[in-house]
């Protein structure tokens, strides 16, 4: 029972037990800065703070109650403190445990899953995939392993991800907001990349709509309450978007044709765009994607870029087509070359025609020739001269 009171004696005045430090026996007349500059004589005490002060019913004496400023190991700390003044020594109580108890394990447990949100509803998943015994305390031990893997990230992890750009579902779509095609893909990326709890997607999401698409999300928060935020992403392009299927996407990536003075890079950059929604709306299948970009950059280039894509040798790789991002590498360097060779070949070297022209220029100025006042002599002099 005196431990019991001890401990909710720290717990009022807001002293952490395995830093908190009693004295007994202590005068009443005794000076506080007394009792503090005698403490900080023990060096393993450190830094010691004055908190409380109260009579204990169980031992009819004066106990102070003392805070320092790291927990203290009771097997190096002296069992009586000295006063500097002189006198009878007091006794000092450490309420640091040698041994944690069982229930501490329990009691950080909840501390835990409350601080994150969670429940011990949410190990239950946990639990099952590894399907050990509930009685073996490594299932446990594991369980809270893989949770602090996934929750205890560091702040500038989970909130790195920038702020999604407003929008509406207004059209035509005012200044300063987001085209819907536009405003799904940053929402899709976050949802994507962004390593926090889908409750913050949610806010990020809801904090991003206004309007009539703000309306939208409403009705989905009221007719389904365990809505997820991909929810929400279909429930605004379902309002607010194209109603195509994924053939359609599909038939209108077969249909893209690249441009007059068009980069074939560009080209390729919207074919990668139409194509990538035809996949995410079920019109091709993933693994055919690499395939069909290349049939349609080779079917709806231009005769200007036919020169570069048979130096790339599409045609031979059909069967093991590149990535996106291995044939958009392979094509800029195609590009970059061609620049560099046609500026290279444009550059030369011009040379005027100097020697007797210059003579003869100077011929005339000196004697001041004009050929209104000279005969054919003259002039048939200076040709001859020039032609050599």
């Amino acid at each position: 029972l005196l431990l019991a009171e001890l401990r909710k004696w720290c717990e009022d005045v807001g002293v952490y037990p395995a830093n908190a430090l009693i004295l007994h026996n202590v005068p009443t007349d005794a000076v506080i800065a007394d009792i503090i500059e005698s403490l900080e004589t023990v060096k393993v005490l450190g830094r010691v703070r004055f908190k409380s002060r109260q009579l204990v019913s169980q031992l009819q004496l004066d106990m102070i109650l003392c805070e320092c400023q790291n927990s203290v190991d009771p097997k190096t700390a002296p069992p009586e403190i000295h006063p500097l003044n002189g006198g009878t020594p007091w006794k000092m109580t450490l309420l640091t445990p040698t041994t944690a108890p069982p229930e501490d394990f329990n009691l950080k447990l909840q501390n835990l899953l409350q601080s994150e949100g969670k429940s011990l509803a949410d190990l239950q998943p946990l639990l099952e995939q590894s399907a050990p015994t509930q009685s073996d305390p490594t299932a446990i031990i594991c369980t809270v392993g893989e949770l602090l893997e996934k929750t205890m990230r560091p702040p500038q992890e989970n909130n790195a991800f920038r702020r999604l750009h407003v929008f509406s579902g207004v059209m035509p779509t005012p200044a300063g907001e987001e085209t819907l095609e536009n405003w799904l893909e940053q929402a899709q990326l976050m949802l994507d990349e962004c390593d926090c709890t889908v409750k913050e997607k949610k806010k990020r999401i809801v904090e991003s709509v206004k309007g009539p698409a703000f309306e939208i999300i409403q009705a989905v928060r009221c007719n389904y309450a365990d809505a997820r935020p991909e929810d929400y992403l279909a429930a605004l392009e379902n309002a607010f978007g194209i109603t195509k299927s994924g053939e359609d996407f599909y038939f209108a990536f077969r249909s893209m044709q690249q441009k007059s003075g068009e980069r074939l890079s560009d080209y390729l950059r919207r074919l990668e765009k139409a194509l990538s929604k035809a996949v995410q709306k079920g019109g091709l299948p993933p693994n055919s994607r690499d395939r069909a970009r290349v049939e349609q950059l080779l079917r709806g280039a231009a005769s200007e870029s036919d020169i570069l894509l048979l130096q790339l040798r599409l045609k031979e790789r059909i069967q093991n087509p590149p990535s996106f991002m291995e044939l958009l590498s392979e094509i800029r360097v195609e590009e970059d070359q061609r620049v560099t060779r046609r500026n290279l070949t444009s550059v030369h070297t011009v040379r005027t025609r100097t020697g007797k022209t210059d003579w003869l220029k100077k011929w005339l100025i000196d004697l001041r020739f004009s050929p209104y006042q000279s005969g054919m002599l003259v002039w048939r002099k200076a040709w001859s001269t020039v032609l050599g």
